[in-house]
């Protein structure tokens, strides 16, 4: 089933291609513990399934979550699975509890970013190389598409953007 979108600017469509991204990433982790979430902004609000989320892809236990439905029980919540965050090495720049409890997708696609970049791409390793390293030894290979790129279009006078710089064309 297509989600039914109505297009109101093009910070919308930037917000929604990775909030489909994620989701599709947490419940790939979620189902795990036999359950799923449908609205990456609205599912992680009272900290429930994000304290899920971080146990199933961390492997550990989380602090006893609060179970009651007041704002200040929801802003404990998700404050554990922050501070868990935290506690690993992890810093959230400007990412509160009170933001996501709100419902701020901008917060909380930053949020899931840092947790994808911590436990699923930090401790990829391959021969003692690390993801990071891995990922700065393809682009810059002379034979890299990314290398190809910039050559084949140097001469003709375009340009390769990243994908960071193709979104800020876009605006």
């Amino acid at each position: 089933m297509k989600p039914d979108i109505k297009w109101c600017s093009q910070t919308s469509f930037l917000l929604f291609l990775p909030s489909q991204t994620f989701t599709a990433w947490c419940n790939s982790h979620l189902r795990k513990a036999g359950t799923q979430i449908e609205n990456i902004e609205e599912d992680f609000r009272n900290g429930l399934k994000l304290m899920l989320l971080l146990e199933v892809i961390s492997g550990e236990r989380l602090p006893k979550p609060d179970k009651g439905k007041m704002r200040f029980h929801k802003i404990a919540n998700v404050n554990k699975a922050l501070d868990y965050i935290s506690s690993k090495g992890v810093k959230l720049v400007s990412i509160g509890a009170e933001e996501i409890v709100d419902g701020n997708v901008k917060m909380t696609l930053g949020m899931i970013w840092t947790i994808i970049l911590r436990f699923a791409i930090q401790d990829i390793s391959v021969e003692e190389t690390s993801a990071k390293e891995g990922l700065l030894a393809v682009v810059s290979e002379e034979d890299s598409p990314l290398q190809e790129c910039q050559r084949a279009n140097s001469t003709s006078g375009d340009f390769c953007l990243t994908p960071v710089e193709r979104a800020a064309s876009w605006a």
